[in-house]
């Protein structure tokens, strides 16, 4: 049987859990609170299907994309509750009026975890809407559901991280006429364990429960969003991107899972339909567009992405050259920079008596080489403004 990769280079898919017929993969929680695949070898045949499967081990064949827009909805009101433009939405509509199903990730109703879901009514949609910087904790029913709808004939909308697209596409191992995929420009997931243990944290300092959580709060417009948690008191919580120990721990890419910082995915050749993403330096290239509520990247990756964003209605869209999507979303190609302070502060997460105070000091440590690299960059930089 070919090997196992290392843990590192898991991505937490699932797809090796969901292939196995004897049900011998569980995903269990490491002690940082990631999920890794675990194998009963009292149920394990050997046969080899995980490791077939694995999308980390497996080359997929990916396209890029033909076409990129800059794509806002032209509903004010779902375009402000969305991360950027409304994109998804618009796409998640059209295929629940062609009687399909679509699943994405949803908080659970405490809004302690994340996991995706399968909607099939327009309203329910807002369940979907926005981004949730939390690891999903998915099971292997997600995808055998999926297949079950998609052999049905039924059309289905799958909204995911890139890992997670390719865990899905890896298990279905052919393509569908009726399945529609989105991903995303993806910096990396954090821990479940610690969302958990932050919100949890702000609960008890509120004295209440969570009633909404939003991680692209645009009270202050879409280019200075905040994270905000409404209470069951009546109280509310909102902090700037900057000020927030989790989100701030978050961007600094202290919470992420390991193999988010060499991600094979990370390149601009996708297995997905669509790529989504925040279309930073817009007022650059599109500034007819710019009203700071939020307008989506689009890259049209496949020919069913085509026809079906050619019948899209309710949105206003410019084609944008590859030059200027990328040029503030490097991201998509660049793989996240490893943060030594990953490791101060996993070695220190389980026994912290504050989540938000070492989040903070995490995200706001300097080591003696994050401090070299800083000011190599700034001599560089000098160097080269004085040329």
């Amino acid at each position: 049987m070919k090997p196992i990769k290392a843990p590192k280079n898991c991505t937490g898919c699932a797809a090796c859990s969901a292939v196995c017929a004897r049900n011998a993969i569980s995903l269990c929680s490491d002690e940082d609170g990631f999920r890794y695949p675990q194998v009963d070898f009292s149920l394990c045949t050997e046969c080899g299907a995980c490791a077939s499967m694995c999308p980390v081990l497996n080359e997929s064949s990916r396209s890029k994309a033909s076409k990129i827009y800059a794509v806002r909805t032209t509903d004010s009101s779902v375009r402000m509750s969305s991360s950027s433009g409304g994109f998804f939405s618009v796409l998640a509509s059209k295929v629940i009026a062609e009687g399909g199903i679509v699943y994405g990730a949803a908080f659970s109703s405490d809004f302690k975890s994340v996991k995706h879901i399968g909607i099939e009514k327009a309203e329910d949609i807002g369940k979907l809407r926005g981004s949730k910087y939390v690891q999903c904790e998915d099971n292997a029913n997600l995808f055998r559901e999926i297949k079950k709808d998609l052999m049905s004939g039924r059309p289905v909308l799958f909204s995911g991280t890139p890992c997670q697209i390719e865990g899905l596409s890896a298990y279905l191992k052919k393509k569908y006429d009726n399945l529609l995929t989105v991903d995303m420009i993806c910096h990396g997931v954090p821990s479940p364990a610690v969302w958990s243990a932050y919100i949890s944290e702000l609960e008890e300092k509120n004295n209440a429960h969570s009633d909404k959580v939003s991680f692209r709060n645009k009270i202050s417009g879409w280019k200075k969003y905040s994270f905000s948690v409404d209470f069951s008191n009546g109280n509310k919580y909102c902090q700037t991107v900057v000020d927030d120990p989790y989100m701030s721990a978050f961007v600094h890419s202290v919470t992420i899972r390991k193999s988010c910082f060499k991600c094979p995915f990370r390149k601009l050749e996708r297995i997905s339909d669509f790529t989504m993403a925040d279309f930073w330096g817009c007022e650059k290239v599109t500034p007819q567009m710019n009203d700071n509520t939020g307008i989506t990247l689009a890259f049209i990756n496949s020919e069913k992405a085509i026809s079906t964003f050619n019948s899209l209605c309710d949105i206003e869209f410019t084609e944008v050259s590859e030059d200027d999507a990328l040029r503030e979303n490097s991201s998509m190609y660049i793989q996240t920079g490893y943060n030594l302070n990953r490791d101060y502060f996993f070695d220190n997460f389980n026994g912290t008596a504050s989540i938000s105070a070492l989040l903070h000091d995490a995200a706001n440590r300097h080591t003696l080489i994050t401090r070299a690299i800083g000011k190599y960059r700034r001599i560089k930089q000098k160097i080269g403004d004085s040329k």
